[in-house]
């Protein structure tokens, strides 16, 4: 059992840390597409931090390892609500309407944790592309869920370079 003098040191470590972020302050806006900043509901936050560790060979038959470098290279999942206007569609289409055989659909877009007005961070995402959007699933009897765009995106990420 913790006694309340060792319950008051834990909590004031959790105080010193600050507030904790909430998955729901995250904004992503797309450049050149800056109306969709309420429609894009989830995607993959970058952390700069090495993928995986280099074993090293040693004396004596032992090994150790050192960090590889750090992953600047992000894909994962996202979705993309959709609006009786059509915009989610008009943006998935309008990037992939540019690919060419010597042009690709990349975009450049920025993430801010709050809002573009009053933010603690901002990351701008290089060279993003959005692959595999899945087709929207139409359900006349489903009177809660939203329309919604589920695919993967894949970026770059580079701490400290705008």
């Amino acid at each position: 059992m913790l006694s309340t003098n060792e319950q008051f040191k834990i909590f004031q470590g959790a105080q010193a840390l600050g507030e904790m972020a909430i998955a729901s302050e995250y904004l992503m806006i797309p450049d050149g597409f800056e109306d969709m900043q309420f429609l894009i509901k989830s995607f993959p936050l970058p952390i700069i931090n090495p993928e995986d560790v280099i074993e090293v060979p040693m004396v004596g038959g032992q090994s150790s390892f050192t960090p590889q470098i750090a992953k600047t290279m992000f894909k994962g999942p996202m979705s993309i609500k959709e609006t009786v206007h059509g915009h989610a569609k008009q943006f998935l289409e309008a990037i992939a309407a540019e690919r060419t055989v010597d042009k690709r659909s990349y975009f450049n877009f920025r993430i801010y944790q709050g809002t573009v007005a009053n933010h603690t961070n901002v990351w701008h995402c290089k060279k993003a592309t959005i692959f595999g959007m899945e087709p929207l699933e139409v359900d006349f009897e489903n009177r809660g869920v939203l329309a919604t765009y589920t695919g993967q995106i894949a970026y770059h990420y580079f701490p400290n370079i705008a």
